[in-house]
């Protein structure tokens, strides 16, 4: 298992751990001194609880399915084999989570057995899969609701920033807060790499809640390695989370919490390695809430902040390295909020960002207002030259989150995935034989850090 954190200078690296048998330990050491920069490894021995389980075969209408029997606490659970499930996909043309997510038939009716293509123009596979969807949300939702239920039990503290996850968090938390008879504190950091706005908006939901909110007057731009947009910008940010961990402590709470999702682990956020470190609990990404999720939860409770399209720091329109300036993020701001007035409406919110390349203004919107963009262009253009931009362009891919991460993805999918994951695969055999044993050894290492 490969993931991101830091070294001991708060430099972007990641962290290797593997589990093998005992008598193993020489010859994997030996490949990961051998296929990565490590100078050094910790182990130490790892002990697991197993579930008492059996392995069953259940008749579908597509196919035997091997399943995983497990029983905890009186309930039953199954989990499909992959290879059952990989045949039946073969056979079916269906594909693997389609098949995955069949309803069970000793607690659902089966599908009806009929070729694919006639499920196809019936609807069946869609009704299906929408109806897998809810019933995955509403246990969820369930999940977080009983998470934060028992957070409230004692004071906490929420990271907020008036966004859809902080918001829907900040209402459940205050919901579990009244009926425990604790406290909830809401704490927002002004900052110079958000828009004013932001801070209006967290003002705002925070009153419809009733939530104490506190404001904390934060400028990044004050440490110098912040100002040079380095690549671990997102962690050194988040460090400045700890006058939050100061008023829990003093307000004697023990739970710091924000809003980070399910999506955001699949991203490049160096920041979670900061989160981590701060001891902040993260219910949303721990209930496996996606943005998509989130976003229907909180139509679903009335939060105002359901619709309202996420803004990220400013910092994101520019490229890593790229010199950071209060003049520069001010004028981007600026551009963004006439392309919003321009495209878009309260009623018909929509995503726009204005990333930018030295002289090059680069728009990315949705798709859906490409035509709107050219029919506007000069307007669009004049405007964004009057704010000192040269080249005006469209990016024709869209608009789409993380767009100046592309390079530090590649580069860690590179150096990472295709670096170990693709040496360690030629020892796949010895990799099988470590599955199956209940005592394993489990081997750390922190890989140097990479330079964009």
């Amino acid at each position: 298992m490969v993931h991101a954190g830091s070294d001991e200078k708060s430099r972007p690296a990641y962290v290797l751990h593997t589990l093998c048998r005992r008598a193993q330990i020489e010859d994997m050491e030996g490949l990961i001194f051998s296929h990565t920069t490590t100078i050094g490894i910790r182990r130490y021995p790892v002990e697991r609880t197993v579930l008492n389980r059996r392995v069953e075969e259940m008749d579908l209408p597509l196919g035997k399915l091997a399943v995983k029997m497990c029983s905890f606490r009186g309930e039953e659970r199954f989990y499909p084999e992959y290879e059952s499930i990989a045949r039946i996909s073969r056979e079916t043309g269906m594909g693997f989570a389609e098949v995955y997510h069949l309803p069970d038939p000793r607690r659902k009716r089966p599908l009806e057995s009929m070729n694919t293509e006639t499920r196809r123009q019936e609807g069946h596979m869609d009704f299906t899969a929408n109806q897998n969807k809810k019933q995955q949300l509403q246990e969820k939702e369930k999940q977080l609701a009983a998470v934060m239920d028992e957070y409230g039990k004692e004071p906490v503290c929420l990271a907020f920033s008036g966004g859809v996850d902080s918001s829907l968090l900040l209402k459940l938390a205050c919901a579990a807060a009244r009926r425990h008879g604790t406290k909830v504190w809401a704490v927002t950091f002004d900052t110079m790499l958000h828009p004013v706005c932001d801070l209006e908006n967290a003002r705002k939901v925070a009153k419809e809640m009733d939530a104490d909110h506190v404001v904390l007057s934060v400028d990044e731009l004050e440490q110098e390695e912040l100002r040079n947009n380095p690549v671990n910008r997102c962690y050194l940010c988040k460090r400045r989370l700890s006058p939050a961990s100061g008023i829990c402590r003093r307000k004697r709470m023990l739970l710091l919490l924000d809003g980070t999702n399910a999506d955001d682990l699949e991203e490049y956020r160096p920041g979670l390695a900061a989160l981590r470190e701060l001891g902040v609990k993260s219910p949303l990404a721990s209930c496996g809430l996606t943005k998509k999720e989130v976003k229907a939860l909180a139509g679903k409770y009335g939060i105002s902040a359901a619709s309202r399209p996420s803004a990220p720091c400013m910092a994101t329109r520019l490229p890593y390295g790229a010199r950071l300036d209060y003049d520069l993020l001010k004028r981007i701001e600026e551009g963004e909020e006439f392309l919003n007035r321009e495209l878009f409406s309260e009623e018909k919110p929509g995503n726009v960002r204005l990333r930018v390349h030295g002289d090059t203004a680069r728009l990315e919107t949705d798709a859906g207002q490409f035509a709107a963009v050219l029919e506007k262009r000069e307007r669009i253009a004049k405007r964004l030259k009057e704010l000192g931009f040269t080249y005006i362009t469209l990016d024709l891919e869209g608009f789409r989150s993380g767009s100046m991460d592309v390079k530090v993805r590649l580069l860690r999918h590179k150096r990472i995935h295709d670096h170990i994951v693709a040496q360690t695969s030629a020892h796949d055999k010895q990799v099988e034989n470590f599955h199956g044993s209940r005592n394993f050894w489990c081997l750390e290492l922190k890989m140097g850090s990479f330079k964009a």
